[in-house]
């Protein structure tokens, strides 16, 4: 029975490490960052010009606005951490366009045997025979096409939880914001 609770001790000890969420979100300036900020906007990208605290300052991608936000305000930040090539989406994509593609092909040709041809096939085996062909070329396309399409890897980035806070008296309102790290 000791041996027992040793082990689970051990393995709880070894399991523990620290929350991500609990350290501070530390943005290098000309970081391009990805990030949402409340009502369902849609994601706006940028680099940062510079982080004080809480706030953070970015140039947009599109236009070269400033836009102003604090962390605790954000819906979603992601990082960019280099590109990523995309040999396996481009081999899918070409795999079922070429199976597609084949299994067409061969039942526009369907059966055309003449008495002199060396190889006939029946329109049943055609269809099969042609797509298969084709799925095997359309992937090899596929995938040479996405080794040289590259797109950016976003990270995404845990924020810090926090809210605001606004109370009212005689007419003036006080309003805190506040982050749990």
């Amino acid at each position: 029975m000791r041996f027992l609770v040793w082990m689970v001790v051990a393995v709880s000890l070894l399991a523990a490490r620290g929350g991500r969420a609990q350290t501070p979100v530390v943005l290098a300036p000309d970081t391009r960052i990805r990030f949402r900020l409340p009502p369902d906007q849609p994601p706006i990208e940028g680099a940062v010009i510079v982080q004080r605290g809480d706030s953070v300052w970015v140039r947009q991608r599109e236009s070269a606005a400033r836009v102003d936000f604090t962390l605790s305000s954000l819906v979603a930040l992601e990082v960019q951490r280099g590109k990523r090539r995309n040999a396996g989406r481009g081999a899918l994509i070409g795999l079922v366009a070429g199976a597609v593609t084949g299994a067409a092909l061969g039942a526009a040709v369907g059966s055309d045997c003449t008495p002199n041809a060396l190889v006939c096939f029946e329109s049943a085996e055609t269809i099969p025979l042609l797509g298969a062909y084709g799925a095997g070329v359309g992937a090899a396309v596929g995938a040479l096409i996405g080794v040289f399409v590259q797109t950016d890897r976003w990270v995404r980035v845990p924020l810090p939880r926090g809210g605001t806070a606004a109370l009212t008296r005689g007419g003036r309102a006080v309003v805190v914001r506040y982050a749990v790290f």
